[in-house]
């Protein structure tokens, strides 16, 4: 009955030319302004899973490591413990370490990480790789060098002269300086690139040379875990706290390794969404002027239904309604639009990326139902807020 009077008022009415025009205006500004927001939460979605999906070739689902030690020995007893919980697929073993890369007459800092044969079952390693392959587990020391170390100690992976790795001993205080060091030397395999952050960071070798580096067969900086599509890093972390508490260990989930990260990435969608919803709420100011001349065209009208007993919070409600509709009309329309955008976009790309270095050549998007459902909830909470002042002026 109340969007009866509204769609009568919207579509119908042939005294109130002007105010039809202004209540169009509003729809028009509502809907585009609810594609851009959803549009813009897409994009943010796409770039956040492709962002995510980066991080997945290094950070894994659960890292195990001391409570109180950088490096730990771990028996077989707590592995199997660990591969026996629901939910797991896979349990891997890594051990990192500061070393200095030398070829040539380059040198470089790097973090050297050695991984065990899990470790692509574990992360996708093997999707990274741009040059050679990760063969890495045999009898000649082989490493995987990222991108951005390669081309500045011009390494590739076509170099036939060994790269030397130095790394200190933990007891090189009290002993000359030239037996304060270990040299090992290995032959590139392959190069990867990921992200910035870790290109310029790792190589990456077998646990086995590793552990010959570093002089030491059973250290270990971490335990890596792949668990189950369904499964939630959360409940695994809850449900083994106390246990691998009993053995000085932690478990961090992904979330948690990456913490800065993720907040970044919230942030930012969060404080978008903000401003777009403040730019729908100047797009409602339409709206309010087109009900608040609504209301005084209907003078008689309002005098007409209160003789005959309407009661006060009817009429209220009549334009209360009113708002509300082209609010939502509004709103529906958008949504419509936004998702043939972002629809369009992810067929054929046709919003490119500035630059030539990216990984992405257009903008990803990811449309989520949350998102949709969130403008709607927020359209209507501003159509509401909108009318309330118009239609108290009814009444």
């Amino acid at each position: 009955m109340l969007f009866t009077f509204a769609k009568k008022y919207l579509f119908n009415s042939k005294k109130t030319r002007a105010v039809n025009i202004i209540s169009w205006v509003s729809i028009i500004a509502i809907t585009i302004g609810t594609a851009a927001l959803i549009t813009v939460l897409s994009v943010f979605n796409g770039i956040d899973g492709f962002v995510r999906s980066l991080y997945t070739s290094f950070y894994t689902d659960i890292k195990i490591t001391s409570i109180q030690d950088k490096t730990f020995t771990v028996d077989n007893k707590t592995v199997q413990y660990i591969q026996q919980q629901p939910n797991v697929i896979t349990v891997g073993k890594s051990l990192e370490a500061n070393v200095l890369l030398s070829a040539g007459e380059s040198q470089s800092i790097i973090t050297l990480k050695g991984v065990d044969e899990n470790y692509a079952a574990i992360t996708n390693l093997n999707k990274v790789i741009r040059y050679g392959d990760t063969n890495i587990f045999t009898a000649e020391p082989r490493l995987i060098i990222g991108l951005s170390i390669a081309n500045r100690m011009s390494i590739s992976e076509q170099t036939i002269a060994p790269v030397s790795v130095f790394t200190f001993k933990s007891n090189a205080e009290n002993i000359s300086l030239q037996d304060a060091y270990t040299e090992a030397s290995m032959y590139v395999a392959g190069i990867f690139s990921v992200q910035e952050e870790f290109d310029n960071k790792y190589c990456i070798t077998s646990l086995m040379q590793m552990q010959n580096v570093m002089q030491d067969s059973n250290a270990i900086t971490a335990l890596e875990i792949k668990l189950k599509n369904d499964a939630t890093a959360e409940q695994f972390v809850k449900l083994n706290e106390s246990y691998l508490a009993s053995q000085n260990l932690k478990a961090e989930t992904r979330y948690q390794q990456n913490k800065t990260l993720y907040y970044v990435l919230k942030s930012e969608k969060w404080m978008v969404y903000a401003i777009m919803s403040f730019m729908l709420l100047i797009a409602s100011f339409n709206m309010l002027g087109s009900l608040s001349m609504l209301v005084l065209e209907k003078k008689k009208d309002i005098a007409i239904l209160k003789a005959l007993g309407n009661p006060e919070q009817a009429t209220k409600n009549i334009f209360l309604a009113t708002g509300v509709f082209i609010g939502m009309f509004g709103a529906v329309l958008g949504c419509g639009l936004a998702f043939m955008i972002c629809a369009i976009q992810a067929k054929y790309k046709i919003v490119k990326m500035a630059g030539d270095s990216f990984l992405l050549d257009a903008y990803p998007v990811k449309m989520l139902w949350t998102d949709f459902a969130l403008v709607l909830i927020t359209v209507l909470f501003i159509s509401v807020l909108a009318s309330w002042w118009p239609s108290r002026k009814a009444k």
